[in-house]
C-alpha cells in the first residue's frame, strides 16, 4: 500500500498563510541519502527573515523554524560559486 502523502492535505490547510507570505514553493529532498530529514516532498515558506518547511516523516508531519542569520556555510559556498560564474557582483 502507498504511503499517503501528509503534505497534499497540509498545503491545503496551510492556503491562507501559502497565500500571504512573500515566497513559497514546492522542494524535493533526495530520499538517496541516508538519514536526511528533508527526503521527499517539502512546503517552504518564506516571510521576511522567517522560513517554515514542513515535511513528512514516516506517518507525521514535521514542521522546521528558521530566522535569517549570517555567516553560514552554505551561503559562502554559494556565493564563491555564484561569483565565480560572474554572476554575483558584490557578496
Amino acid at each position: 500500500m502507498k504511503k499517503k502523502d501528509l503534505t497534499v492535505e497540509a498545503r491545503e490547510a496551510l492556503g491562507s498563510i501559502w497565500n500571504s507570505v512573500l515566497s513559497k514553493g514546492r522542494t524535493w529532498g533526495s530520499k538517496a541519502k541516508a538519514n536526511n530529514p528533508y527526503a521527499g516532498t517539502n512546503i517552504t515558506m518564506i516571510d521576511e527573515d522567517e522560513v517554515v518547511i514542513v515535511n513528512q516523516i514516516g506517518e507525521e508531519l514535521m514542521v522546521r523554524e528558521f530566522e535569517r542569520t549570517g555567516g553560514t556555510t552554505l551561503g559562502s559556498k554559494v556565493k564563491i560559486k555564484l561569483a565565480e560564474a560572474g554572476l554575483l557582483k558584490r557578496n
